[in-house]
């Protein structure tokens, strides 16, 4: 299974505790390390993360922070975050999981935790984040191919009504102008006879390309 995980703890002793016992069972996992959640959205990001696990009690910024950071951002809130905290802080737990945690373990870590649980846990949350990543490009395909013409990737009479219809639905108050190109290429079909599609397919490649540079 391969994967990115970002581990943001300020102890260091905690983070390679917690990054061994998920390589050991899974070592095609990467493991990012970092010592607190500043500039959160720039790590998850910059280093294409799959699964966060996070501490709860940190200083600069604590776990509850990070956490509701990550969950307002449209962008990063898909990612699943598996927090940590003491086991007798349930009140965390709570809050935690109220904020958009994925799941929790807790501290001190059991020798069960490091061999099964905690491994699992992270396999099932990276799993469950490829299945959304997954879902979200079959999506997309399925929008293009509704939406956009399949040899130009320009939009088509579907997307154009989708607009307009939006235009006109709109309060009337507001003033919302929109621009479309209507092109009739003068003996096309001569060229599909001549050179086959292959070729007239290019050709359209060619226009659309030289239109999306206008």
């Amino acid at each position: 299974m391969r994967g990115n995980i970002l581990i943001i703890d300020d102890s260091q002793i905690e983070r390679k505790i917690i990054g061994q016992a998920i390589k050991k069972r899974f070592p095609e996992i990467n493991i990012v390390e970092v010592e607190n959640g500043l500039n959160i959205s720039e790590k998850l990001i910059k280093n294409n993360i799959h699964l966060c696990i996070l501490d709860i009690m940190m200083p600069e910024k604590n776990g509850f922070e990070v956490l509701k950071e990550i969950n307002d951002d449209i962008t990063l809130k898909e990612i699943p975050v598996i927090v940590c905290t003491g086991i007798s802080d349930k009140e965390a737990i709570e809050k935690a999981l109220n904020l958009g945690a994925y799941d929790y373990f807790t501290k001190p870590l059991s020798e069960e935790n490091l061999k099964i649980s905690l491994p699992l846990k992270a396999k099932n949350a990276i799993d469950l984040m490829k299945r959304k990543e997954e879902l979200k490009k079959k999506e997309r395909e399925i929008y293009n191919l509704a939406y956009r013409n399949s040899i130009t990737g320009l939009p088509n009479k579907n997307m154009f009504k989708e607009i307009l219809g939006a235009l006109i639905n709109e309060d009337k108050n507001q003033q919302e102008s929109f621009a479309m190109i209507y092109i009739d290429l003068d003996n096309f079909k001569e060229v599909n006879g001549a050179f086959g599609h292959t070729f007239g397919d290019r050709v359209l490649n060619c226009l659309s390309k030289r239109l999306k540079k206008k």
